[in-house]
């Protein structure tokens, strides 16, 4: 409990708010504390609605493996010394969604991100579950996921350290149906896939 209040009292100085009024934002579900993977840097995000009353801004940094783009060493050099440019208001997004052997390990290149950063790094699960997918079929083209795979590979990252994970939640049958009605492109990645997913 003390441990936590220490984080709270540090927290409250870095983003110039009242103990309080974290711990209000924390209880109601405005604010949120952000780990990094060894649970030694901590960072607030969030905004109560109410003047004066929400934390500074936060920059995200997307990176991540290709196959037109698989060098880790790239994304390495392109996050050292963003943590000391921008102290305290750092994430980074893994959008990896090749594997840095080129087969199945996504691990190495995200507990790399992780320990050069030390800031709080999020994923998109369903990139690797894809890639897992596509491999079990044999097909390239492949988007029949399975919920369980799914599962079991947020699980993982999560027991790796990641901070937070996108889930693509705003696309359900009902917007499926919507864009099947009125066809347009979905401009994300993981919405077009989650899109076709639902489709099959």
């Amino acid at each position: 409990m003390k441990e936590e209040l220490d984080i709270i009292a540090d927290l409250a100085e870095r983003e110039q708010l009242d103990v309080g009024t974290i711990e209000d934002g924390l209880e109601e579900g405005s604010f949120v504390i952000l780990r990094n993977h060894d649970i030694s840097y901590h960072m607030l995000i969030g905004d109560r609605g109410i003047p004066g009353e929400s934390c500074t801004t936060k920059i995200n940094v997307n990176v991540g493996l290709s196959s037109a783009s698989p060098s880790i060493n790239r994304i390495l050099e392109s996050v050292n010394g963003l943590r000391e440019m921008a102290p305290g208001r750092l994430t980074i997004m893994d959008l990896s969604s090749y594997a840095v052997d080129g087969k199945d390990d996504f691990t190495t290149s995200r507990r790399a991100i992780m320990e050069a950063t030390g800031v709080p790094v999020g994923t998109v699960p369903l990139y690797e579950a894809v890639h897992h997918s596509r491999k079990i079929s044999g097909n390239p083209m492949d988007v029949n996921l399975d919920a369980q795979l799914m599962l079991e590979i947020a699980e993982k990252q999560a027991e790796e350290g990641v901070s937070f994970m996108v889930a693509h939640v705003g696309l359900n049958r009902a917007t499926h149906e919507v864009l099947m009605e009125n066809p347009r492109p979905v401009v994300s990645k993981g919405g077009g896939i989650t899109n076709a997913y639902i489709a099959t």
